[in-house]
Protein backbone atom coordinates (compact mmCIF):
# COMPACT_ATOMS: atom_id res chain seq x y z
CA UNK A 1 0.00 0.00 0.00
CA UNK A 2 0.60 3.45 -0.38
CA UNK A 3 2.52 5.50 1.94
CA UNK A 4 3.19 2.26 4.35
CA UNK A 5 6.78 2.28 3.65
CA UNK A 6 9.16 4.74 5.76
CA UNK A 7 11.00 5.08 2.67
CA UNK A 8 8.13 6.08 1.00
CA UNK A 9 8.51 10.48 0.61
CA UNK A 10 4.70 10.95 -0.14
CA UNK A 11 3.95 11.87 3.29
CA UNK A 12 7.15 14.25 3.07
CA UNK A 13 5.84 15.47 -0.63
CA UNK A 14 2.47 15.60 0.85
CA UNK A 15 3.67 18.02 3.82
CA UNK A 16 6.29 20.25 1.64
CA UNK A 17 3.04 20.90 -0.98
CA UNK A 18 0.92 21.84 1.52
CA UNK A 19 1.76 25.76 0.78
CA UNK A 20 0.87 25.32 -2.43
CA UNK A 21 -1.99 23.35 -1.98
CA UNK A 22 -3.36 25.41 0.27
CA UNK A 23 -3.43 28.46 -2.35
CA UNK A 24 -4.60 26.33 -5.28
CA UNK A 25 -8.14 27.42 -6.41
CA UNK A 26 -8.93 23.44 -6.98
CA UNK A 27 -7.73 22.50 -3.50
CA UNK A 28 -9.35 25.12 -1.83
CA UNK A 29 -12.75 24.73 -3.28
CA UNK A 30 -11.91 20.72 -2.04
CA UNK A 31 -11.01 22.07 1.63
CA UNK A 32 -14.34 24.13 1.24
CA UNK A 33 -16.61 21.32 0.75
CA UNK A 34 -15.13 18.89 3.04
CA UNK A 35 -14.91 21.14 6.12
CA UNK A 36 -18.66 21.89 5.37
CA UNK A 37 -19.79 18.57 5.46
CA UNK A 38 -17.61 18.37 8.82
CA UNK A 39 -19.27 21.22 10.30
CA UNK A 40 -18.57 21.34 13.81
CA UNK A 41 -18.55 17.57 14.43
CA UNK A 42 -16.03 16.39 16.80
CA UNK A 43 -16.49 12.91 16.29
CA UNK A 44 -15.21 13.56 13.00
CA UNK A 45 -11.82 11.46 11.73
CA UNK A 46 -9.98 12.03 8.56
CA UNK A 47 -8.55 8.53 6.83
CA UNK A 48 -5.37 8.54 5.57
CA UNK A 49 -4.70 12.12 6.32
CA UNK A 50 -1.56 12.75 5.57
CA UNK A 51 0.11 15.67 7.00
CA UNK A 52 -2.14 18.54 7.33
CA UNK A 53 -5.84 17.57 6.46
CA UNK A 54 -7.63 17.68 9.25
CA UNK A 55 -6.29 20.86 10.48
CA UNK A 56 -7.73 22.55 7.01
CA UNK A 57 -10.90 20.24 7.04
CA UNK A 58 -11.57 20.67 10.88
CA UNK A 59 -11.65 16.46 11.76
CA UNK A 60 -10.62 16.18 15.16
CA UNK A 61 -9.42 13.05 14.84
CA UNK A 62 -6.67 11.18 11.99
CA UNK A 63 -5.75 8.01 10.59
CA UNK A 64 -2.36 7.53 8.38
CA UNK A 65 -0.75 4.54 7.98
CA UNK A 66 2.44 6.54 7.91
CA UNK A 67 3.51 7.40 11.45
CA UNK A 68 5.32 10.67 10.06
CA UNK A 69 1.83 11.93 9.18
CA UNK A 70 1.36 12.34 13.26
CA UNK A 71 4.76 14.38 13.07
CA UNK A 72 3.70 16.85 10.54
CA UNK A 73 -0.01 17.21 11.90
CA UNK A 74 1.84 18.14 15.84
CA UNK A 75 3.85 20.63 13.51
CA UNK A 76 1.33 22.59 12.12
CA UNK A 77 -1.04 22.86 15.64
CA UNK A 78 -3.23 19.10 15.56
CA UNK A 79 -3.87 18.27 18.78
CA UNK A 80 -6.49 15.45 18.49
CA UNK A 81 -6.17 11.96 17.87
CA UNK A 82 -3.95 10.41 15.73
CA UNK A 83 -3.86 6.97 15.24
CA UNK A 84 -1.62 4.81 12.70
CA UNK A 85 -3.17 2.48 10.78
CA UNK A 86 -4.38 0.42 7.65
CA UNK A 87 -7.02 1.93 5.74
CA UNK A 88 -7.98 -1.14 5.11
CA UNK A 89 -8.24 -2.13 9.15
CA UNK A 90 -8.70 0.79 11.56
CA UNK A 91 -8.70 -0.55 15.29
CA UNK A 92 -12.31 1.13 16.66
CA UNK A 93 -15.63 0.20 16.96
CA UNK A 94 -18.21 -0.14 14.06
CA UNK A 95 -19.70 3.26 13.82
CA UNK A 96 -17.48 4.76 15.87
CA UNK A 97 -17.33 7.87 14.70
CA UNK A 98 -20.09 10.63 13.33
CA UNK A 99 -18.39 11.54 10.67
CA UNK A 100 -15.08 10.34 8.18
CA UNK A 101 -13.68 11.63 5.40
CA UNK A 102 -11.43 10.34 2.86
CA UNK A 103 -10.14 12.43 0.98
CA UNK A 104 -7.79 11.90 -2.30
CA UNK A 105 -6.70 8.18 -0.47
CA UNK A 106 -8.35 5.26 -2.96
CA UNK A 107 -6.47 5.97 -6.02
CA UNK A 108 -3.11 5.77 -4.12
CA UNK A 109 -4.23 2.10 -2.92
CA UNK A 110 -2.31 -1.23 -4.80
CA UNK A 111 -5.20 -2.99 -6.06
CA UNK A 112 -9.12 -2.58 -6.55
CA UNK A 113 -9.12 -4.94 -3.84
CA UNK A 114 -7.39 -2.85 -1.61
CA UNK A 115 -9.83 0.34 -2.48
CA UNK A 116 -12.70 -1.67 -1.67
CA UNK A 117 -11.54 -2.72 1.62
CA UNK A 118 -10.86 0.58 2.29
CA UNK A 119 -14.73 1.82 1.51
CA UNK A 120 -16.04 -0.79 3.59
CA UNK A 121 -13.63 -0.12 6.25
CA UNK A 122 -14.50 3.71 6.62
CA UNK A 123 -18.52 2.65 5.96
CA UNK A 124 -18.10 0.48 9.00
CA UNK A 125 -16.61 2.84 11.49
CA UNK A 126 -18.68 6.27 10.76
CA UNK A 127 -21.80 6.97 10.11
CA UNK A 128 -21.43 9.40 7.80
CA UNK A 129 -19.05 9.52 5.63
CA UNK A 130 -17.36 11.45 2.07
CA UNK A 131 -14.46 10.37 -0.09
CA UNK A 132 -13.36 12.26 -2.93
CA UNK A 133 -11.08 11.50 -5.94
CA UNK A 134 -9.56 12.91 -9.36
CA UNK A 135 -12.23 13.02 -12.03
CA UNK A 136 -9.56 14.32 -14.12
CA UNK A 137 -5.92 12.99 -15.06
CA UNK A 138 -3.23 15.36 -12.68
CA UNK A 139 0.39 14.17 -12.93
CA UNK A 140 0.76 12.41 -8.87
CA UNK A 141 3.49 9.91 -9.47
CA UNK A 142 1.79 8.05 -6.06
CA UNK A 143 -1.56 7.65 -7.94
CA UNK A 144 -2.45 3.98 -9.46
CA UNK A 145 -6.05 4.80 -10.44
CA UNK A 146 -8.03 7.43 -12.28
CA UNK A 147 -11.68 6.24 -11.46
CA UNK A 148 -14.63 6.95 -14.18
CA UNK A 149 -18.42 7.48 -12.67
CA UNK A 150 -18.87 3.67 -13.49
CA UNK A 151 -15.72 2.28 -11.88
CA UNK A 152 -16.84 3.96 -8.54
CA UNK A 153 -20.46 2.73 -8.90
CA UNK A 154 -19.03 -0.67 -9.17
CA UNK A 155 -16.20 -0.32 -5.96
CA UNK A 156 -19.69 1.42 -3.68
CA UNK A 157 -21.95 -1.61 -4.86
CA UNK A 158 -24.02 -2.47 -2.11
CA UNK A 159 -23.68 0.56 0.01
CA UNK A 160 -26.12 3.85 0.11
CA UNK A 161 -23.98 6.51 -1.80
CA UNK A 162 -24.56 9.08 -4.23
CA UNK A 163 -21.59 10.37 -6.61
CA UNK A 164 -21.20 14.34 -7.51
CA UNK A 165 -18.84 16.18 -9.70
CA UNK A 166 -17.32 19.09 -8.75
CA UNK A 167 -14.27 20.60 -10.63
CA UNK A 168 -11.68 18.30 -10.73
CA UNK A 169 -12.73 16.07 -7.96
CA UNK A 170 -15.72 13.06 -7.56
CA UNK A 171 -17.06 13.47 -4.33
CA UNK A 172 -18.98 10.08 -2.56
CA UNK A 173 -21.28 9.90 -0.09
CA UNK A 174 -23.61 8.40 2.15
CA UNK A 175 -24.95 11.63 2.96
CA UNK A 176 -26.17 13.03 -0.82
CA UNK A 177 -28.63 14.86 0.51
CA UNK A 178 -26.15 17.21 2.74
CA UNK A 179 -23.61 16.77 0.22
CA UNK A 180 -25.77 18.26 -2.76
CA UNK A 181 -26.96 21.40 -0.50
CA UNK A 182 -23.54 22.30 0.17
CA UNK A 183 -22.07 21.83 -3.36
CA UNK A 184 -25.46 23.89 -4.42
CA UNK A 185 -24.09 26.52 -2.79
CA UNK A 186 -20.58 26.87 -4.83
CA UNK A 187 -19.92 29.22 -7.55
Amino acid sequence: MECDNPDNDCIDRNFLNMNHALKSPIERARHSILREFVGTEPNSVSVGCGGYEPVVIGTQNAVDVNLRAEHYLRSVGFSGPFFQADVRKIPVSDKFYKIAVCSEVIEHLSTLEDVRAAILEVNRISERWIFTTPCKACFDPDHKFLFSESDLKNLFAGLNFQIFIYGYFFYISNDGQRLNSIILRKP
